[in-house]
């Protein structure tokens, strides 16, 4: 009897320990879970935040690298319209010295009024206008100066250039940019 009494407790102790161990594992199983899951969400709110801060470094890097090369595309158009500006200048300076006195004598012949004179370089050559006074000037190149006592006006590049370099360098953009506003990939 005894032994079955004993039996009885150390079968009444092994289920309660069995119970307890089953017990303590679902619990400890729950823990793990709810830890694991906690860790998860920690890993993929940082791995959110690692890939959020370098697609912002690579937007910033390829707006960087896009901004450079605008800027290239920018100054290479820049040059582009120095050197149609320079072409536009000899050319301007070739017809100049090729008619001056044509231009000199059309120009003369709108002018209201006496008493004015017209100088020009040296390497124009001889000519006169009648009732216009014609000084010549070894200073002068690619130039004319038709002046009287109260004003003056100097015919040369640069005042064409400061008269119509804004309009002459927004036709020559608008070789590159194109009429709408369009690059040309030409």
């Amino acid at each position: 009897m005894i032994e079955k009494l004993i039996k009885k407790v150390v079968e009444d102790a092994e289920k309660k320990a069995k119970d307890l161990i089953r017990k303590k594992e679902k619990e400890l199983q729950e823990r793990y879970s709810a830890e694991k899951e906690k860790i998860d969400k920690e890993y993929e709110d940082k791995l959110q935040a690692e890939k959020e801060k370098i697609d912002k470094e690579e937007e910033r890097k390829f707006s960087s690298f896009r901004m450079e090369k605008e800027k290239e595309m920018l100054a290479l158009q820049n040059s582009f319209i120095e050197k149609v500006m320079k072409k536009t200048e000899e050319r301007f300076n070739n017809y100049l010295n090729e008619n001056i006195r044509d231009i000199i004598v059309s120009l003369c012949k709108k002018i209201k009024g006496k008493g004015y004179r017209v100088t020009v370089p040296e390497s124009a050559g001889d000519f006169d206008i009648e009732g216009v006074k014609v000084e010549r000037d070894k200073n002068l190149k690619n130039t004319f100066v038709i002046s009287a006592e109260k004003w003056k006006v100097v015919f040369n590049w640069e005042s064409v250039k400061n008269a119509m370099g804004d309009s002459l360098r927004e036709k020559i953009g608008r070789y590159f940019i194109g009429a709408d506003g369009q690059k040309n990939r030409t």
